[in-house]
């Protein structure tokens, strides 16, 4: 599925926030970065591939190919972990969320952070019957990551502040135990500058979300113009 569509894009100049994550999740599995089937299956056409290879995650899967229509007819590639900055227009995060959360994998999903206070979060928990060991944890970068917009506006400051979301299936409080260990032992984890939280309460907390309820597309547009930003 390609990604030359009005969405946001994350450029991935920006410090490796996940490879801590994914060197935790290769312990658990007992495999070596290179050995770690990264799956990403919404198409980019930017240099991610070299992003994950320059971190040694060279089984690196992303090809220009319907993810929908691949789940459909069972005919998704044999993955140890789902890796991906989806479209965030239309259904998208509501679709991609569900088939990870039931897909019983692990996943990591760079998201909205207001995807986490949104009734249809809690919902797909409660939904998929979720455990509480395997609902996911967010992970938060210090730095507001930048964005390459397809049509070429311009806007390289998202109006949205993204985080990950990762759910490792029975491996997910291993992994998350790892990386607070790390944060904590490196005085906020010395290069990765980022923070953690295990809730969605606990983002809450550390004001990681938005408290205010956010508004639609045209009061959006409406506050767009009167900034004179259109």
């Amino acid at each position: 599925m390609d990604l030359e569509e009005p969405d946001f894009s994350s450029l991935f100049t920006h410090k490796p926030d996940l490879q801590p994550v994914l060197t935790a999740l290769c312990k658990k599995l007992k495999k070596r970065p290179s050995q770690l089937v990264v799956y990403d299956p919404f198409f980019c056409k930017g240099g991610i591939r070299k992003h994950y290879e320059a971190l040694g995650f060279t089984s690196f899967v992303h090809e220009n190919r319907d993810f929908y229509k691949d789940v459909e007819a069972g005919a998704l590639p044999d993955y140890d972990i789902l890796v991906t900055n989806p479209p965030y227009s239309e259904d998208h995060k509501e679709r991609i969320l569900d088939f990870c959360l039931r897909s019983g994998k692990p996943w990591a999903l760079l998201l909205p952070n207001y995807v986490a206070t949104k009734a249809y979060f809690s919902s797909l928990l409660a939904d998929t019957a979720t455990p509480p060991p395997q609902r996911p944890f967010f992970l938060t970068p210090r730095v507001r990551y930048t964005y390459d917009h397809p049509e070429g506006t311009g806007h390289a400051e998202s109006p949205f502040y993204s985080i990950w979301y990762v759910g490792l299936g029975s491996h997910t409080e291993a992994v998350y135990g790892s990386c607070r260990a790390k944060l904590d032992a490196g005085g906020g984890g010395g290069s990765w500058d980022v923070s953690l939280a295990r809730s969605v309460e606990a983002l809450r907390q550390a004001k990681a979300v938005p408290t205010a309820k956010r508004l639609n597309p045209k009061q959006r547009l409406r506050l767009k113009k009167k900034q004179g930003l259109e």
